[in-house]
Formats: C-alpha cells, sequence, structure tokens
C-alpha cells in the first residue's frame, strides 16, 4: 500500500500536468476567430478550453439598455381588460375595455357592472376600483402590483438577453441589472457590435393575425399619408412600438372597428401599409423551437417553427377556418410576410420568410428561441472600447506581475537561503494552478483578476514566511532538522489557515455582492487562495521531507539562526 508522503507527491505531479494541460490551449496562437491553432491529434481529443479575456484587456462593447416597464405594465393592463370582458361575455353580457390613462375602463350594462365587480373582487385582487359611472366602471393597478410588474419586467428582460448572447456565441458576455430599470451587458472580443446590439434590442414579438380586406390598399396609403402629415416625426421609426400606437390613434375614426394598421417591410421604396386584426389569433408564445433552413428553391434561408401541442392544434384550426385569406405573421409591429391560407396545416409547423441574409435568419431563430423580451429595451449608452487599451492593459498587468513576483523571489532567497528557493518554487507552482483552474473553467480575466493574482502571491509567500519563522525558533531551541520542521508547520497550520479564511470570507461576499470585474477579483483571489493554502503547507513541506529524509538529520536552510539565549 502506498504511503502518505508517496500519494501527495503523486497528488502535486497530477495537479501540475493537469494545470499545463487546460492552460497550453490559452498560450498558443489564435486563429482570426479567437480559436487556439493547436495541433490536428489535439483537437476533438485533448480540451480547448482557453481563459478568456475581459472587456478591459481585449476590448469590446458595453451597452447600458433602459428597459420601458411602463411598457409592461400597459400589456398587464390589456391582457387584463380583454380577459375580464371575456368572461362577461361568457355570461352573455356584452362588454368593451379600453386603456386611458394607465388605468382599464370597461363599458358595459348596468348588471355587467355588478358581475364586473364580482369577477374583479374574487379574480383580480391586484386591482382597485376608481370610479363607476353609470355606463364604465374603472380600474387602477395598486401600487405594490405596479412596483412588481416592473421590478418583473426587468428580472425578465435579464433573462432573455442573457440567453439571447449565449446563443450567440459571445463568451463570457457579463449581463448584470443595474438601478430599477437598467440592464449593463459588456462584450468583450464582439466581432459585429451593431449585430449584437440589434439582437439584444429585438423583442422577437411574434404574432398571427388575420389581414382584412374591406378598406383598399390604396386608400389606406392615403389615410396613413394624412396621419404623417399631421405628426411627421412618426415616419422616422414608423414600426416603434410607441409610433405604431399613435398612428392608430390618429386613424381610429376612419378604420373599421376591430382594425389596425401596420406595416412590412420595404417594397418599391416604401413600406407596405396592412389592414389587420387589432387582436392577434396566435403569438410567440406558442413556439416550441425556431431553427433556420435553406429554401432548396430559392437558395434563400428562412426560418422553420414548430409549434407546441397547443399551439399546433390552435394552428390547425386559424387555418382551417380562414381558407382562403391572408395570414399576415408579424414581428416586432412588422409584418414579414402575409401568405394566402390554401388549406388547414396541420402537424404544428409554419415558416418565416422574407429575403433574409444568413446571419438575420440565425439572429430570428435565436430571439425566438429564448422568447420575447417583455417590454422594449432603449439603448442609453454605448461605448465601444479598443484594442489598444486592451493591449495597453495587458502589457501593465504583465508587468505588475513580474515585479511584484521578482521581488519576493529575491527577497526569498537572500533572506532565507536555500529555503526561499523551495518557497518560490512553491509560488511558482501556485501560479500555476490559479491559471490552470481559470482555463479549466473557462473563466475571463480583468484587471480586478490580474490585481487578485497579485495580492494571492504576496499572501502565498507570507504563509511560507511564517512556516520558516516557526522553524527558526524551534532551530534556535537547539532542536533536530525533523523535530524544527515538524513544529514549524505544525504551529504555523492554524495561523495560515485563519488568515486564508478570512481572504476567503471576503471573497465570497465580493463575489455575491459584486458586479463585472468585482466578481472577477473574488474569483482569483479564491482560487488563488486556495491553492496558496496546498502549496504553501503541502508542497513545500514535502520537498523539505525530501530534503531531511535524504540527507539523515541535515540542518534545514532557513538562512541564519541565532542561537537562543540561555540567561543566567
Amino acid at each position: 500500500m502506498l504511503d502518505l508522503k508517496l500519494w501527495r507527491w503523486i497528488g502535486t505531479i497530477v495537479l501540475t500536468a493537469l494545470s499545463i494541460y487546460f492552460l497550453v490551449p490559452t498560450l498558443v496562437a489564435k486563429d482570426a476567430n479567437g480559436n487556439p491553432q493547436l495541433p490536428s491529434w489535439w483537437k476533438g481529443t485533448l480540451t480547448e478550453r482557453t481563459l478568456n479575456l475581459g472587456l478591459d484587456l481585449q476590448g469590446g462593447m458595453h451597452v447600458d439598455l433602459a428597459v420601458d416597464t411602463e411598457a409592461a405594465v400597459r400589456n398587464r393592463l390589456v391582457f387584463t381588460g380583454e380577459s375580464m370582458v371575456d368572461l362577461l361575455k361568457k355570461q352573455n353580457v356584452q362588454a368593451e375595455a379600453e386603456i386611458e390613462g394607465g388605468e382599464i375602463v370597461v363599458s358595459t350594462t348596468a348588471e355587467g357592472q355588478r358581475q364586473l365587480r364580482d369577477i374583479a373582487a374574487d379574480q383580480y385582487p391586484t386591482l382597485d376600483v376608481v370610479s363607476s359611472d353609470p355606463g364604465a366602471v374603472r380600474f387602477a393597478l395598486k401600487e405594490v402590483a405596479r412596483r412588481d410588474l416592473r421590478d418583473l419586467a426587468v428580472r425578465q428582460a435579464l433573462d432573455t438577453i442573457r440567453n439571447r448572447i449565449d446563443q450567440f456565441g459571445v463568451r463570457e458576455a457579463d449581463v448584470v441589472r443595474k438601478g430599477d430599470d437598467r440592464i449593463v451587458v459588456q462584450l468583450p472580443g464582439i466581432q459585429d457590435p451593431q449585430r449584437a446590439l440589434d439582437l439584444i434590442q429585438s423583442t422577437a414579438q411574434l404574432e398571427f393575425r388575420l389581414v382584412e380586406t374591406m378598406v383598399a390598399s390604396s386608400t389606406l396609403d392615403q389615410w396613413v399619408r394624412q396621419a404623417y402629415q399631421q405628426e411627421p416625426t412618426l415616419q422616422t421609426a414608423p414600426t416603434a412600438p410607441k409610433n405604431v400606437a399613435r398612428l392608430n390613434e390618429l386613424l381610429a375614426g376612419q378604420l373599421p372597428r376591430g382594425t389596425m394598421v401596420l406595416f412590412g417591410r420595404f417594397e418599391g421604396g416604401r413600406r407596405v401599409a396592412y389592414l389587420v386584426q387589432d387582436k392577434p389569433l396566435l403569438t410567440g408564445d406558442a413556439i416550441d423551437n425556431a431553427e433556420v433552413a435553406i429554401n432548396t428553391q430559392y437558395n434563400e434561408p428562412y426560418v422553420s417553427l414548430n409549434f407546441n401541442s397547443e399551439g399546433a392544434d390552435r394552428f390547425a384550426d386559424i387555418t382551417g377556418a380562414n381558407v382562403g385569406r391572408n395570414l399576415a405573421i408579424v414581428l416586432d409591429n412588422t409584418v414579414r410576410s402575409a401568405p394566402t391560407i390554401r388549406e388547414a396545416i396541420p402537424g404544428g409547423q409554419a415558416q418565416i420568410s422574407g429575403a433574409f441574409t444568413m446571419d438575420e435568419a440565425r439572429d430570428l431563430a435565436i430571439a425566438l428561441r429564448s422568447g420575447a423580451l417583455p417590454a422594449p429595451v432603449e439603448l442609453a449608452e454605448k461605448r465601444l472600447v479598443g484594442p489598444t487599451l486592451g493591449a495597453d492593459s495587458i502589457r501593465a498587468g504583465i508587468t505588475s506581475v513580474l515585479i511584484a513576483a521578482a521581488a519576493i523571489f529575491i527577497f526569498m532567497v537572500v533572506y532565507y537561503s536555500l529555503a526561499g528557493i523551495v518557497a518560490d518554487l512553491a509560488l511558482l507552482l501556485n501560479i500555476l494552478f490559479i491559471l490552470g483552474l481559470l482555463s479549466m473553467f473557462e473563466a475571463t480575466l480583468t484587471l480586478p483578476g490580474i490585481a487578485g493574482i497579485v495580492l494571492t502571491i504576496g499572501m502565498a509567500i507570507d504563509a511560507n514566511i511564517l512556516i520558516f519563522e516557526r522553524m527558526r525558533e524551534e532551530l534556535r531551541l537547539g532542536k533536530s532538522s525533523r523535530s524544527a520542521l515538524e513544529a514549524g508547520y505544525a504551529k504555523a497550520l492554524w495561523t495560515i489557515i485563519d488568515a486564508q479564511v478570512t481572504g476567503l470570507v471576503a471573497a465570497v461576499v465580493l463575489f455575491q455582492f459584486g458586479t463585472g470585474p468585482i466578481k472577477g477579483f473574488a474569483v482569483t483571489l479564491t482560487i488563488g487562495l486556495l491553492s496558496s493554502i496546498f502549496t504553501a503547507v503541502v508542497v513545500s513541506k514535502m520537498i523539505f521531507e525530501q530534503w531531511v529524509g535524504r540527507r539523515g538529520n541535515r540542518k534545514i536552510p532557513v538562512g541564519i539562526t541565532v542561537p537562543a539565549s540561555t540567561g543566567k
């Protein structure tokens, strides 16, 4: 059976080999896509994980987004109003709902009002009755519910954006919440910033609406032009949610009841206006998956949709009941296509086409898979960090590490003689273990992370100094090298553990409550503290034990030791 000493040697050798193994892909040259240029025999059989550089080291994009939480509140009010009307209609009571001034106004009969209050009290506890007129009841969201909705909208937007970026392929992107309604996104090493920004901001609200033909297209175009003459600013972003809503408010007196105007893509130098039903028949919530496919006839990409079981049944019913009509596929208030329904479409499959590029089709599929944003997000700030700053930062960080390490190495050799060399070897292993573990987890190295490594170097040497001073004390008392070795490590052990545990507690707090680079500092500090305990307490002791074991009771070289005073 192998003894404990041999197991420690085996464990150290294995950890060293693994650290080198995981660190190699980081150290080799990279291709244009940032992938390590490794030999063919390495790929597919060995790891290709690399240590990534943060935004402050390799450059990239910093985006500050503002979530329109009021839009989320309005969406909930619209949904709630429609739901209340549907419940009344099931009881054979006619009613209509609209949103005015952030409140739900339900118009119905006197009998309907009584039933409506009962429904509200039983099923809508988050609503308060503001007023009750002879023809309508006005409801408002309670302030607590309004706050919860805003908070939920930001949290859902955060998760959705994070999912999109993960599928987009940006390594180690940082997506965090800032304040009540802000989201900060950092994309290190991004190759196409505008494409990433378009994907992040895309609401990806998919709807299926029936196209109405009761108004001629020329008449519809004339109404739209007249509305634009009243408010020309609406033309700058005609598909923006606020502009679409405002345009339909201006056209409310002309449009047939239950319809609205949406625009398609540019055709012949202008946007085509569509008259569609104001209530969607199906939404993106029914989508189970979205993938890019190629139209073999025209060699163009399109997005293939698979509905969930409920959505598949609903889509079959919609297409079966509306054969001969056009079904508009609407994405973010833009009609992407409006094909004619030739027959019922069972099987739960549909497609979105419309002269996509491959990147556009991929991004649309990503947005649909990750889900729609609960509310629009607006760009509050965008900063591009150039590669020059990253190169300067890397040089400064590496220089600081080298200077700190060199100063410590020299001090340890001068002050502790050959024992200082042992400490330096343990320190080199410590740095190797840290970088190897970071590469294994594909962590992101930032300037604060480099600072954490520098701090770890000092704390690792501090542990060795505690051990050496204890050993010196034992040697001054005239003890043998073996006794001094055991006593030095035993007496210093708990002091070292106490110091490192204190640092670990601080690192855990920083990781839990910090954001971005602060978390990077906490990660490197945590790994460094754990590694320094191992190298200082296990590795250096193994070397000293080997020295003492092979040379008998040879004196341990820990610098100058002054014999203890005997007194009188």
